[in-house]
């Protein structure tokens, strides 16, 4: 088994990590240690410009990019010499560093070649995750929940607009960071500050110009939305703090606040996305699909075998039908219950190979009412 690529530093850390409402991640080196990519670190910009660690690792593996499911509360990572893709579970820090998908994302590539390298990652409003190597020839989309699959989607071609401006060009185009827009699309800004749109379905990218009004020695090399759709974007090479860019004009000026922190950052992730309306999030927020009912748990959750116990107490007699649909909202398993008494407790077996992933159970009664619905984690 190869050596985890992080250590746990305090689980209270991840414990606020993961109750943060408004989440930031970052790429960042140890104070005295410059370009050793090794820490996770968390910040809030409405909290100012302070950072808590979350996970450090050792000089052997520096990391190149970072990606957060809001979902299911994980960061991803890639090495910057790797060929793997790894996850962080917030929620479960005890199960470690786990490695997706076999040995290696891109299949026979040398990840000592820099244009190979995985310096960009995101993750969409669906679940889905994308991450670009530095030459543009291979964007690569993974699923989140469910059984795992990564697919090399190919190679990003210029769009006929970009004249010399190229995507591939490795002085103008390489490195930087990409971040999912409200769309599914990805907007990409390289290490050099060159912007371009990222259509997903045509695998195309659109030039957009260069971002303006940053500090003369600023290298854009990780860039986030925050909780408005914003983009925010973070330098490995300056310490004058976190900029905001304006998406229509390209103008950026600074975050309030963040100039006082002294953290250069490789890679910035958010749980928000590129024009990402809040108001409209908060609305969608409210129609959870989880119905809470005291009269009705399930346990244990997560589960790892494909049973679990439902447990009734004070539920009004007769025939429910216990339903489990996967995230993409396919019914995968359905079973009849009936209940006869007010304390009453039946085990459940999910018919069929259910995959790793988080799923919902549904308990429907009388007039196909939903009367109680939750989140079932199946590890």
């Amino acid at each position: 088994m190869q050596k985890l690529l992080f250590a746990l530093l305090v689980l209270s850390s991840v414990h606020a990590v993961a109750q943060e409402n408004n989440p930031l991640f970052s790429i960042s080196a140890p104070r005295g240690k410059a370009n050793r990519w090794t820490m996770v670190q968390q910040f809030d910009l409405k909290k100012g410009p302070a950072f808590s660690p979350v996970y450090s690792g050792n000089d052997k593996e520096l990391l190149a990019a970072c990606a957060y499911d809001r979902q299911q509360d994980r960061l991803y990572f890639t090495p910057i010499e790797k060929n793997q893709l790894r996850y962080l579970d917030l929620g479960n820090p005890k199960t470690g560093i786990q490695t997706v998908y076999g040995p290696e994302i891109l299949p026979g590539a040398d990840m000592h070649l820099v244009g190979n390298q995985i310096t960009r990652m995101t993750i969409d409003g669906k679940g889905n995750g994308y991450a670009l190597n530095n030459d543009a020839t291979h964007l690569i989309r993974f699923n989140t929940v469910g059984q795992w699959m990564v697919q090399d989607l190919g190679i990003i071609e210029d769009a006929a607009t970009n004249d010399v401006n190229s995507v591939h060009n490795p002085c103008l185009s390489w490195g930087g960071d990409i971040a999912a827009d409200i769309s599914g699309n990805l907007v990409l800004v390289s290490g050099n500050r060159a912007v371009y749109f990222i259509d997903v379905q045509s695998k195309s990218a659109t030039y957009k110009g260069m971002i303006k009004g940053l500090p003369n020695n600023y290298t854009t090399n990780g860039i986030a939305a925050d909780e408005n759709g914003h983009l925010i974007v973070g330098s490995a090479t300056s310490a004058e703090g976190l900029f905001q860019v304006d998406m229509k004009t390209l103008e950026a000026s600074r975050v309030a606040g963040s100039v006082n922190n002294a953290e250069h950052v490789s890679d910035l992730a958010s749980a928000f996305l590129i024009n990402e309306d809040k108001k409209k999030v908060a609305r969608a927020e409210k129609k959870s699909p989880f119905i809470k009912n005291e009269s009705v748990s399930i346990y244990p959750n997560p589960i790892t075998d494909n049973r679990f116990r439902i447990s009734f107490d004070g539920v009004k007699a007769g025939r429910y039908e216990l339903q489990l649909f996967d995230w993409n909202g396919k019914m995968v398993s359905k079973q009849t219950i009936l209940v006869y008494d007010k304390l009453q407790t039946e085990q459940v077996q999910a018919r069929g190979a259910v995959a790793k992933g988080i799923y919902l159970v549904k308990l429907v009664g009388k007039n196909a009412r939903v009367f109680y619905s939750d989140k079932l984690i199946v590890q």
